[in-house]
């Protein structure tokens, strides 16, 4: 493969239409008119691809072979005739034009190809990305469905030990109550005994005493 030497920077034939009117899509077009344009680009360049190909080959074949030796041997009259030679073929210089169109026309296709691959790239680790972050979604929503019903499960404790805290502090006070009603009850048997024995003292003690006739002090 010949390449054209370095040169000053030549207009490059695929980014022009055949009218000079660049083919670039813009972002203020809509998405049916830049694929439109693009699609006319791309016939363009295979149009031109066509044409280039058809010219290479046409002047190819403008250039006739040698003839075959065994037909040259058949046409000469004697051994010792001399035959002419055929003039020495003259190298043509390639036709830079050509080269140049075909360079960048093959710069164009590997240029959309690593387009292609570096889209199709991005496309792959983005999807990557949403499934790890789907995943992190999921894993937090099993954590916080778990914490909610550890949660739950620690207030069904919570209120179970306080309704048997309230239980025992209930049953402490009505047993409470009970002694201070039976503390009470002896009390007050104790107090009623008391002043039984208390009166019963008081008559043995005054029996002691001779009561005198008041029939004799009153005369």
């Amino acid at each position: 493969m010949m390449y054209p030497p370095r040169q000053a920077a030549r207009k490059d034939p695929w980014k022009t239409t055949i009218y000079g009117s660049p083919l670039q899509p813009s972002r203020f077009m809509s998405h049916s008119r830049q694929q439109k344009l693009l699609q006319m680009k791309r016939e363009e360049e295979m149009n031109h691809h066509s044409v280039k190909v058809q010219n290479m080959t046409a002047k190819r074949a403008e250039g006739k072979p040698d003839p075959p030796l065994e037909a040259v041997e058949a046409s000469s009259p004697g051994e010792n005739t001399v035959s002419p030679t055929p003039p020495p073929e003259q190298a043509t210089d390639p036709d830079w034009a050509d080269v140049d169109e075909y360079n960048s026309y093959k710069g164009k296709l590997e240029e959309q190809a690593l387009s292609q691959e570096r889209v199709r790239r991005q496309n792959w680790l983005r999807g990557e990305l949403e499934a790890q972050l789907k995943e992190q979604r999921h894993q937090k929503e099993v954590q916080k469905r778990e914490e909610i019903e550890c949660a739950r499960e620690l207030r069904k404790e919570l209120d179970l030990w306080k309704a048997q805290e309230q239980e025992k502090q209930k049953n402490a006070l009505e047993k409470m109550l009970h002694q201070k009603e039976v503390l009470d009850a002896q009390m007050q048997e104790r107090q009623k005994l008391e002043e039984v024995s208390g009166s019963g003292l008081l008559l043995h003690a005054f029996s002691h005493y001779p009561l005198k006739d008041t029939k004799a002090r009153h005369g």
